[in-house]
């Protein structure tokens, strides 16, 4: 069994509690069953490579504070985004001990990260079901997110991009929907580049639309935070 020293009151306070590796019993978290798998907690600068590909995982983490981004090499040898993860999601998981990992995955921000050991935690999955299927599912939620939001934005003109990306990540971060989004604060901290590699846009056309948008007082843009201020200027309104 791992030694590992967890301040209980430190995990009580964690702004992702409630997305937590752990088992949930009665209403309470069993703290005695995450201090066998957690392994410590990790900080990453921002541009730091925290996995690399073509490599066996050795280690599980939820994100609790910051961004990360997936990137995977095309067959043209371009390196693209193909995946974002904000705080509350679990990266580096997989159930075969031996997958290879084809993806890396770089620090978007400054990131904190609570860390488990791969083999102890994997061990404990096997043993109890109920845990599994709870990562499964967020898991499986995570992937029908970003895949529904892909296919949304597919055949769409610029501006409309960049309108689902900032409603994505303002649903998927902070919890907004269709009858509060207007007029909320979403902070995006990734640059226009990465912003445009995700939509598969130019940083040029990225630049150009948002500039349109703000013109067309659709959105706002102030030191990376987005704001919608009308959704009826947009052809979003079926999507939300």
């Amino acid at each position: 069994m791992l030694k590992s020293n967890i301040k209980l009151d430190q995990c009580e306070k964690c702004p992702v509690l409630d997305e937590c590796v752990c088992i949930v019993d009665d209403e309470k978290l069993q703290f005695n069953i995450l201090n066998t798998y957690k392994r410590y907690d990790k900080k990453y600068k921002k541009k730091e490579i925290i996995y690399h590909d073509d490599i066996k995982l050795n280690k599980i983490m939820t994100i609790v504070s910051g961004w990360v981004l997936e990137y995977r090499v095309l067959e043209n040898g371009q390196r693209c985004i193909v995946n974002i993860y904000t705080p509350g999601d679990l990266i580096g998981f997989n159930i075969d001990e031996n997958f290879m990992n084809k993806s890396m995955f770089i620090s978007a921000t400054n990131v904190k990260a609570c860390v488990f050991d791969n083999n102890t935690l994997i061990n404990f999955i096997n043993k109890n079901p109920i845990l599994a299927g709870s990562i499964i599912k967020r898991l499986s939620i995570n992937i029908d997110k970003m895949a529904s939001f892909l296919t949304s934005i597919t055949r769409t003109k610029s501006q409309e991009r960049i309108l689902y990306f900032i409603y994505y990540i303002g649903q998927k971060v902070y919890k907004f929907n269709s009858s509060n989004i207007v007029d909320k604060d979403i902070e995006i901290p990734l640059t226009q580049e990465e912003i445009a590699d995700i939509l598969g846009l130019t940083s040029v056309h990225v630049s150009r639309s948002i500039r349109t948008l703000i013109y067309n007082k659709v959105i706002v843009v102030n030191n990376h935070k987005y704001k919608f201020l009308d959704t009826e200027k947009t052809d979003l309104n079926y999507a939300l």
